[in-house]
């Protein structure tokens, strides 16, 4: 059962985990659509060190299929933006494999910035399951209410 709920405007997230320490801060959520209660996917915000951190981002969402096209991903990402920010962050870094349109469509909608492509190391978790370039973005965040 979920400890914490965020709503937002068309979906709402229900906490499954959370972890603040002086080493790291993350927070995992289970996502919902609103009008329906249905479970549509996953998200995360995570700010730690550790040698993948480059390449996995501070931020993950995934919307499962038939939810997908709804913009629930770029929603949870700014309501994951606004955790970061309670947390003192005001920038972070988000990554997708250079071949997943919808996900570098969110994160431009985002407003995000292009850094750079990296080449996914073969020690990465990335790599083992397929990811082999990664587009590198700078998401410059503020406090929002919603979209």
């Amino acid at each position: 059962m979920a400890r914490n709920v965020i709503e937002g405007v068309n979906i709402y997230l229900g906490e499954s985990l959370r972890i603040e320490n002086a080493e790291r801060k993350e927070a995992y959520y289970m996502i919902f659509e609103r009008k329906t209660d249905k479970f549509v996917g996953y998200c995360g915000v995570r700010l730690r060190e550790g040698k993948d951190m480059p390449y996995l981002g501070n931020i993950e969402y995934e919307i499962f299929g038939p939810f997908r096209g709804h913009g629930y991903a770029k929603e949870a990402s700014v309501m994951l933006g606004n955790i970061a920010y309670d947390w003192g962050v005001q920038s972070l870094t988000i990554t997708a494999n250079v071949e997943n349109l919808p996900s570098l469509n969110v994160i431009k909608g985002l407003g995000a910035q292009f850094v750079e492509v990296v080449k996914v190391p073969k020690k990465c978790c990335l790599y083992k399951q397929g990811d082999r370039l990664l587009a590198v973005y700078d998401w410059k965040i503020e406090k929002r209410n919603g979209l």
